[in-house]
């Protein structure tokens, strides 16, 4: 059996919640840790990387990265891009802790 949906007005009310309680962020070197053990959450199937690739991305001079913070300063989402030559970028990785999907924060990211 398929878990019920949440009822519209509760999911907005739930989405509000959620953003107002987390701070969007710049990532840096600083992160590497809680970054590569969130993205092992998120991804625990094998696509994880490994953390010299977090490392790598963290620091690579074309990177994009930004977190979010939830209540208590606790990592819940991030995401990583990288800005090609020509101008374009693509998203390398995107992640949000289980416990928190649903509420929008990839959307924020």
């Amino acid at each position: 059996m398929w878990p019920r949906r949440r009822k519209e007005k509760n999911l907005i009310e739930s989405m509000m919640a959620a953003t107002s309680q987390s701070v969007v962020m710049a990532m840096g070197h600083g992160d590497l840790n809680e970054c590569w053990r969130l993205d092992q959450r998120c991804f625990s199937d094998g696509e994880a990387y490994d953390r010299e690739t977090i490392r790598y991305l963290l620091s690579h001079a074309q990177s994009v990265c930004h977190k979010i913070n939830g209540p208590g300063d606790q990592m819940i989402a991030f995401v990583v891009g990288m800005i090609e030559p020509d101008g374009t970028g693509h998203v390398v990785a995107l992640g949000v802790a289980p416990e928190h999907r649903r509420y929008g924060h990839g959307r924020r990211l």
